[in-house]
């Protein structure tokens, strides 16, 4: 409005202004003759029209505006509407030919979100957590996965992860309940096979937060543990005997306290019998029954002492457990062999697993204990024979073709270490470890160019350690031009 007012003024002084030009006094007169019509007056007349003319429209206008800006500021959520593109002639000449389009919002199912979020699940890490009478093994993933149950048998369970990738090892379990974990993947799932090394309980359950597989392993009750019963002469304080296994003797005096303290509490079967017998004196003296600890029991023990530190303490328990039982103590034995072999005490280790194969010649575990004890000694001739008089099947013992290869080398055969060496890569070329060991058998060979190229080809494998990939790079660098 102030902006009409200015421009009205304006105008009004200009008219103002006109009278007073020089020539337009009352008082000056024409010195011509004056026109009998009224012409310019008449156009004076319309152009005074045409500008309030001009000073009304552009008040209205003015008006308008200012009532368009007022409702905008009153609807802040009110938004102009501006074309994407031009619009056609055809178009604006027809408006109501124009069709809004609607682009749908398609919102995935639950099933498909939840196939799209397994199909990016991965096993990010393994853990095995030991329990009193057994363990828990437990698969983290990224994302809840689909369990199915594959088989299932007395001392193995066997289960796959659906729409899942592998994205870890499996670790090696050091428990005397877990003899073995597999981990492969197949396709689009993973497989999991865990042995036993006895028969167990298995049981197993899908954790949702954090994401993870809980496979829980529990000893099997066994019954058949040899009773030894010891007979000592009367009234001697260290008479000892062992009438049945230990845990069901606890738990029987355990139940059978319980009931009597139970019905003492309760008044029952509290009558006056006047046929009572006079209690007759035993006699023998009372028996004590000692604690026995099982072989699985002691295992754990002489770990948790080895563990601690206390190494001569745990060797004095397996030694203990082997002279009790010496035909049934073959996982003593192998425990046992195994720390005197990391003591160095190579000589005691050789007498054991001697003495061990005779009574288990069959068990490629000693066998192996054995052939890195006589390595570690420096008679590799001896490993060597050990190895190579009746190896297993490769695909189910390829660590000990590996060791067999190792003592090949060290014996300085090596033609035969890289003979062995390439029989292992021809059932799986994706370890880089055997790449490296067929290099170096190759370059003790005096095949240069072989064993660049073998240890080139061990470059190739992305899950190369970093250490080993220094060192086949080393070597491969080293030959070039040999």
């Amino acid at each position: 409005m102030s902006l009409v007012n200015d421009m009205l003024r304006d105008l009004e002084k200009r008219n103002e202004g006109q009278s007073k030009l020089p020539g337009q006094e009352n008082t000056v007169k024409a010195a011509h003759p004056v026109a009998t019509h009224s012409e310019p007056e008449s156009k004076g007349n319309a152009a005074r029209i045409a500008l309030w003319a001009i000073g009304v429209s552009a008040l209205l206008l003015t008006a308008w505006f200012l009532w368009q800006d007022q409702t905008v500021a009153d609807k802040p959520n009110l938004a102009k509407a501006v074309p994407a593109a031009p619009v056609q002639n055809e178009v604006a000449a027809k408006p109501e030919t124009v069709v809004s389009t609607v682009v749908p919002v398609v919102i995935p199912t639950e099933p498909e979100m939840l196939a799209q979020k397994s199909a990016d699940t991965q096993v990010t890490d393994i853990l095995w957590a030991d329990k009193p009478d057994g363990g828990e093994l437990s698969i983290r993933l990224s994302h809840p996965s689909d369990v199915q149950l594959i088989s299932q048998e007395t001392q193995s369970i066997a289960l796959a992860l659906n729409n899942t990738t592998l994205g870890t090892t499996a670790p090696d379990i050091d428990s005397p309940i877990v003899k073995r974990l597999d981990l492969v993947r197949e396709s689009q799932r993973v497989l999991i096979d865990l042995l036993a090394y006895q028969p167990s309980h298995f049981v197993f359950r899908m954790q949702h937060e954090p994401p993870a597989l809980i496979v829980g392993v529990t000893s099997a009750p066994d019954f058949s543990a040899e009773k030894k019963p010891v007979v000592a002469s009367v009234g001697s304080p260290e008479a000892e005997q062992v009438n049945a296994p230990q845990e069901m003797s606890d738990q029987l005096v355990e139940k059978s306290s319980a009931e009597s303290m139970k019905q003492l509490r309760n008044g029952d079967d509290l009558r006056v019998n006047t046929e009572q017998k006079a209690i007759q004196q035993p006699v023998q003296p009372v028996v004590k029954v000692k604690k026995q600890l099982t072989e699985s029991q002691k295992i754990k023990k002489a770990k948790a002492l080895l563990a601690k530190g206390n190494t001569a303490a745990a060797i004095t328990l397996l030694n203990q457990q082997i002279s009790e039982q010496v035909n049934n103590s073959l996982k003593s034995r192998q425990l046992l062999a195994s720390i005197l072999l990391n003591t160095t005490d190579y000589q005691k280790a050789e007498s054991l697993l001697d003495e061990s194969l005779k009574l288990h010649s069959d068990d490629l575990f000693l066998t192996k204990i054995l052939a890195r004890t006589l390595l570690a000694k420096g008679d590799s001739a001896a490993s060597v024979k050990l190895l190579s008089g009746n190896p297993p099947s490769l695909s189910k013992e390829t660590e000990y073709y590996e060791l067999m290869a190792s003592a090949y080398q060290q014996a300085g055969q090596a033609e035969q270490s890289a003979a062995v060496y390439y029989q292992l890569l021809k059932f799986d070329s994706a370890q880089p470890r055997w790449w490296v060991g067929l290099g170096y058998a190759l370059e003790q060979a005096g095949r240069f160019q072989d064993a660049r190229t073998a240890y080139q080809n061990g470059l190739q494998i992305p899950a190369i350690d970093s250490q080993l990939k220094n060192y086949a790079r080393q070597r491969s660098s080293a030959l070039a031009g040999r």
